[in-house]
């Protein structure tokens, strides 16, 4: 294994670690919209029976509290927002260092494919000066012959 290879391996390594970050970030991003949109959902359902429950009457709860939790929802729905807008941040930082990643580890490749190229052309020119030697052993015996 030459230089070039355990370059390449360790390139590998690293491009995997930075792959597997970025989509743990992509994933947390999902999972904040998600749970966005669950809030939401949440938020129309409350607010929708509450509505009707003050429309018919039949307030169980004081209006003051109603209005209290709704803007706890709002501060919710900001916060979890804000963790997304960092996530999303998080996200695209860690795609650029994947990016950098493949672009080094590519490089590394490329690299290790010229050397293997100049190993065989090498090894091939050893190989044809040394049949070369035995053709001239060979011409060499045969005048010695004559």
């Amino acid at each position: 294994m030459n230089r070039f290879s355990r370059l390449v391996n360790l390139r590998r390594i690293r491009e995997e670690a930075t792959g597997q970050l970025f989509s743990q970030a992509a994933a947390r991003v999902e999972e904040l919209v998600r749970e966005r949109r669950r809030l939401e959902e949440g938020i129309r359902e409350a607010r929708s029976q509450a509505l009707d429950s003050l429309g018919q009457g039949e307030a169980r709860l004081p209006p003051q509290l109603v209005e209290d939790f709704f803007s706890g929802q709002a501060l919710r729905l900001q916060r979890v927002e804000e963790a997304r807008r960092k996530a999303e941040k998080r996200r695209e930082e860690a795609l650029q260092v994947w990016k950098g990643a493949r672009i080094e580890l590519k490089q590394a490749e490329i690299l290790e494919e010229k050397q293997g190229a100049r190993e065989v052309a090498e090894r091939q020119r050893q190989e044809l000066m040394k049949l070369d030697e035995v053709g001239v052993q060979q011409y060499r015996r045969r005048l010695q012959e004559e």
